[in-house]
């Protein structure tokens, strides 16, 4: 026998006294109502959704990290958010990330915040502070400040839209440098 256990009786009390001070307290949290403040309906890690047409997947979106407040219909994106657009054909046509982005109406329109980039599967880079899309336009659209840059051009200006493909493009207020022969303001 062990030292520590010669006598039976101590060899009990020292077992029950180690057990007992191993023992954690019971803590109940509280459950938060309503009336206290906003409540997290859903909260996930490493999300991924589909947004998708009559079968075809028109988007996948990705983040670090989703939650969804009881008290709206939107998810609300962060840690790292990636959003991929598809040709019909099923090849991805761009990427958009961002640090964050919202989800709304059930996918029926995204929009993507602070440090967002969109790259086309043609080599066109947007930068902006904001981008919208909308799945009934399938339009990609912001009024924010954008630099855009293709093979040829880097432009920059407010109210950009275009296809998610970032092809068939719209910038107004441009200004930059074209070597594609178009005369900017």
């Amino acid at each position: 026998m062990s030292a520590v256990c010669r006598g039976g009786m101590g060899c009990i009390v020292f077992v029950m006294l180690f057990l007992t001070g191993c023992e954690q307290p019971a803590v109940e949290r509280p459950v938060r109502t309503a009336s206290e403040g906003p409540v997290i309906e859903q909260e996930t890690w490493s999300f991924d959704f589909v947004l998708s047409t009559d079968g075809l997947v028109q988007a996948r979106v990705h983040a670090g990290h989703m939650i969804k407040w009881q008290s709206e219909e939107d998810l609300r994106l962060n840690e790292g958010v990636t959003v991929r657009f598809y040709h019909p054909t099923g090849a991805v046509s761009s990427t958009v990330v961002s640090d964050s982005a919202v989800v709304e109406g059930g996918g029926e329109a995204f929009s993507a915040f602070r440090s967002v980039e969109a790259v086309s599967d043609s080599g066109v880079i947007l930068h902006s502070s904001h981008l919208r899309w909308e799945k009934a336009r399938d339009e990609i659209f912001t009024d924010s400040l954008v630099t855009m840059i293709t093979g040829t051009d880097t432009l920059t200006g407010r109210g950009f839209r275009a296809d998610p493909d970032l092809r068939g493009w719209q910038l107004r207020q441009a200004q930059g440098s074209s070597k594609s022969g178009f005369r900017l303001k």
